[in-house]
């Protein structure tokens, strides 16, 4: 298993946010917003061969730092990613890779929360509306631990807003 115990987030002067709660994700790259926002990506495992992407938009309310949203990305460790692509306004758009159509490991564990709303399993993951997608020049792929992953071929957005995240639409009526 690999996870972080406890997380201390520092936004500039605000009051720092401390997390204790279990399976923390290990903090991975960070991404500056527009209205003094931030995108933490982080990832956990909880063994036998699966893993979590975890992506936090953090932001400052009354003088502390706070979780506006959260995302986590349970998949196996093969096909975890996730592709971050920056819009020319500064805002985010998060590429959640299409899983593949072959029976993959431990399948009934795959899952994606977006906060706030249901969990979505493989079925419904494989049912979002996906999209061919070339990598940009400027396009991270985050595939932590080791980041060797290359660009996924089709990808469901996640849109990073204001207040939290927008899922892309299921391909079903």
């Amino acid at each position: 298993m690999h996870y972080a115990e406890a997380l201390t987030l520092s936004i500039g002067s605000a009051r720092p946010l401390r997390l204790t709660v279990s399976l923390l994700p290990i903090p991975g790259r960070t991404f500056a917003l527009p209205g003094s926002r931030f995108l933490l990506l982080g990832w956990s495992s909880t063994g036998s061969g699966m893993q979590s992407i975890h992506e936090f938009l953090l932001g400052v309310r009354k003088g502390a730092v706070t979780r506006l949203a959260v995302v986590l990305l349970h998949t196996d460790r093969m096909d975890s990613a996730l592709l971050v692509r920056r819009d020319a306004d500064g805002s985010l758009a998060l590429g959640l890779p299409e899983p593949p159509s072959t029976v993959l490991h431990n399948e009934d564990e795959w899952h994606l929360a977006v906060s706030g709303r249901r969990q979505l399993g493989l079925d419904a993951l494989r049912d979002l509306a996906s999209e061919d997608v070339t990598c940009r020049p400027d396009d991270r792929v985050y595939a932590p631990p080791f980041e060797r992953t290359p660009c996924p071929a089709r990808v469901s957005w996640i849109t990073v807003t204001a207040s939290g995240f927008t899922l892309a639409s299921s391909n079903q009526p």
